[in-house]
């Protein structure tokens, strides 16, 4: 009667220490990773940007002729994994153009353009953190209205982040 304990403990070794009686059709399969987070960013190490349009004629915004860059400088920690860069520029958007910011004048909205080409509010662009693109505020006015005189203000936020 004393060999059961001893036999039952050696049949369970021996199960515990063999390989796995795996099929010739299947095997294990392992997932291991590394998670990272990118680097850091800052936006005029965190100072808020203003543009000033200063007094404008009202009979000048027509198009996309009223426009002022938006001087803005990234700074990030060392890209050591070779992330992509994106920046958008989101608000509240106007009543009458999606892609503007609104302003306190209901007829005036901000757009912006990187290069040449109007951005979406909201959107994410490419960039490159070396040499990035100017970005210009625009004021445009609802087509077929009458703007009053008088001080306009717009607030948006400019992101930059690594994907």
């Amino acid at each position: 009667m004393r060999y059961y304990p001893f036999l039952t403990m050696l049949f369970l070794f021996s199960i515990s220490s063999s390989p796995s009686l795996a099929k010739d059709n299947e095997t294990q399969v392992l997932i291991k990773g590394n998670l990272l987070t990118p680097p850091p960013c800052k936006v005029n190490d965190g100072n808020m940007i203003e543009v000033n349009f200063g007094p404008v004629a009202i009979k000048t915004i027509k198009g996309y002729d009223q426009k002022r860059e938006i001087n803005y400088q990234i700074t990030c920690e060392e890209n050591l994994n070779n992330w992509n860069m994106y920046l958008s520029i989101d608000g509240n958007k106007s009543s009458f153009d999606p892609n503007g910011l609104r302003t306190n004048i209901n007829e005036l909205t901000v757009k912006f353009m990187m290069g040449d080409s109007i951005i979406d509010l909201n959107k994410k662009y490419s960039v490159n953190l070396n040499n990035p693109e100017k970005i210009w505020a625009v004021l445009v006015k609802k087509e077929n209205s009458e703007l009053v005189p008088g001080n306009f203000t717009a607030g948006g936020t400019l992101f930059v982040e690594y994907q």
